[in-house]
C-alpha cells in the first residue's frame, strides 16, 4: 500500500506522525470546545483538555502501528505519515483509500469514548471557572473599588451590540449589582471573548484573581515543555548509540519493510561491524541474537548470516572464532530452515580452518557433523548435543590438533 511514497526511516515517518498529530490534536479539541465559545479559553488552563489533546495526540502514532503491523501500509511510507497523522478519524471510519483491518477501529474506540467523557467533564469545570472569574470581577467593580466605569466602556468598546443599546440595557436599571453584570456580560460576549476584560483585570494586579489567559499560556508552556523533554529522549534514545543499533538490527529482520529500507539499515550495520570499530562486538551479538527470532523470513536470516560472515576476519583470528561461537548458537531458533543455513555456515568456516590430519580428532568430530541434517522432528535435547559439539569445536580451535 501506498508503494510509491518516498521510503524514508520509520523513524523518521514516526515523527511525521507526531507533528501532524500535533496539529490535528489541536483541531480535533479546538472542534470539541467550539460549543464553549468565547469561554473556550478556561478549558486551556483545565487538566482534562490536555488529556483530551494527549489522547487525540497518540491515537495516529497507535493506527500508524497499527496499520503497518497488519499489513495495510508500511512504517517507511512518508505519504501514509501525513495521511495517518492529519486524517485518522477519516482512516477509522473507512473514508480513506487506506482500509483499516477488521477491529481496528474498535481498538480506538475506547479511546474515543473516553475522550467524550472528559470533554463533559470540561464543559462543566469550564462553567464553574467562569462563575469564580465573574463574581472576582463583579466583586472589583462594586464600591468600595467602584471599578464598573471600566468595564462600562469594554462593554460599549467591545459589544456586539450598537453602543446605544448598551448604555440604554445599563440606564433601565439603579442597582449597582444588575448594572455591573449587564457591564461584564455585553465586555465579554463578543468575537473577543475574555482578552479585552482579561488585559483590563491584569492591569488591576489583583492578588488571587484567577486570570484565564495567563493560566492557559502556563499550561501550555508545561505541556509543550513536557512532550519536547519525552520527544527529545525518545529521539537520542532510538538515534544514538546501542538503541540505534538495536533499531537497525530489527529492522533488518522486519518482515514486511521495503528492499529500500533493508538495504539502508545493512549498509550501515556493515560499517559498525568493521574490527576497528568499538561496537563491533556488540552489533555481532545483536545479529546473532536476531537470527533467533520467531518467524523470520528466510531472505532475512540470509542477510544477517551473510553479515555475521562479512569481517569474520582469517582462521586463527579471534574474530573467526567468535564468529563460529556466535553462529553455534544461532543453532537454538525454532526454525529448521534456518537452522540448516546456520549448519551450512559453520561447515564451511570449518574448512576453511581445514585440519593436520583427516584421521585427527577434530576432523573426526567435523565428519560426525557433516552427517547431520536439521529436521522439524528433532527434541530440544537432540538440538542442545548438536550446539554442545558445534560450541566445543570451536572452543578447541586454538589448540593443536592430537596427533
Amino acid at each position: 500500500m501506498l508503494g510509491f511514497s518516498p521510503d524514508w526511516d520509520a523513524r523518521y515517518c514516526y515523527l511525521i506522525v507526531l507533528l501532524c498529530g500535533i496539529l490535528s490534536a489541536t483541531i480535533q479539541v479546538q472542534g470539541r470546545l467550539d460549543i464553549l465559545r468565547n469561554k473556550a479559553i478556561y478549558a486551556l488552563s483545565l487538566g482534562t483538555t490536555w488529556v483530551v489533546f494527549t489522547i487525540y495526540l497518540i491515537i495516529p502514532l497507535v493506527v500508524f502501528w497499527l496499520l503497518d503491523r497488519t499489513g495495510a501500509l508500511r512504517d517507511t511510507s512518508v505519504f501514509a505519515a501525513f495521511l495517518v497523522g492529519l486524517a485518522y478519524p477519516a482512516v477509522l471510519s473507512g473514508d480513506s483509500s487506506v482500509k483499516p483491518a477488521a477491529g481496528i477501529a474498535a481498538v480506538v474506540g475506547w479511546l474515543n469514548k473516553a475522550a467524550d467523557s472528559l470533554v463533559a467533564k470540561t464543559t462543566a469545570y469550564v462553567a464553574v471557572e467562569d462563575r469564580l472569574f465573574m463574581r472576582q470581577v463583579l466583586a472589583q467593580m462594586l464600591p468600595p473599588n467602584s471599578r464598573q466605569s471600566e468595564v462600562e466602556k469594554l462593554a460599549l468598546q467591545y459589544a456586539d451590540s450598537p453602543p446605544l443599546v448598551v448604555q440604554a440595557e445599563l440606564n433601565k436599571t439603579s442597582s449597582p449589582e444588575e448594572k455591573a453584570q449587564i457591564a461584564y456580560d455585553y465586555a465579554t460576549n463578543s468575537a473577543y471573548g475574555l482578552r479585552p476584560l482579561g488585559k483590563l483585570v491584569k492591569s488591576w494586579k489583583l492578588k488571587g484573581v484567577r486570570f484565564p489567559y495567563h493560566r492557559a499560556w502556563t499550561w501550555l508552556l508545561v505541556y509543550a515543555t513536557i512532550l519536547v523533554i519525552i520527544t527529545l529522549i525518545i529521539v537520542i534514545v532510538m538515534f544514538v548509540g546501542p538503541g540505534d543499533e538495536a533499531f537497525r538490527v530489527w529492522r533488518l529482520g522486519k518482515a514486511g519493510n521495503s528492499i529500500t529500507d533493508v538495504q539502508r539499515n545493512r549498509e550501515v550495520i556493515e560499517g559498525w561491524l568493521d574490527p576497528k570499530n568499538r561496537t563491533a562486538e556488540r552489533v555481532r551479538s545483536r545479529l546473532a541474537v536476531a537470527l533467533q527470532q520467531p518467524g523470520l523470513e528466510l531472505s532475512r536470516a540470509d542477510e544477517i548470516l551473510s553479515l555475521l560472515l562479512l569481517n569474520r576476519g582469517k582462521y586463527g583470528e579471534p574474530q573467526f572464532i567468535a564468529t563460529g561461537e556466535l553462529l553455534s548458537d544461532g543453532l537454538r531458533c525454532r526454525s529448521v530452515d534456518v537452522r540448516a543455513r546456520i549448519n551450512y555456515a559453520l561447515l564451511s568456516l570449518a574448512d576453511e580452518y581445514g585440519t593436520n590430519s583427516a584421521e585427527s580428532p577434530r576432523a573426526l568430530r567435523l565428519k560426525e557433523l557433516r552427517k547431520w541434517q536439521p529436521l522439524a522432528t528433532e527434541s530440544p535435547i537432540d538440538l542442545e548435543q548438536k550446539w554442545g559439539a558445534w560450541h566445543s569445536w570451536w572452543a578447541d580451535y586454538g589448540a593443536a590438533d592430537a596427533r
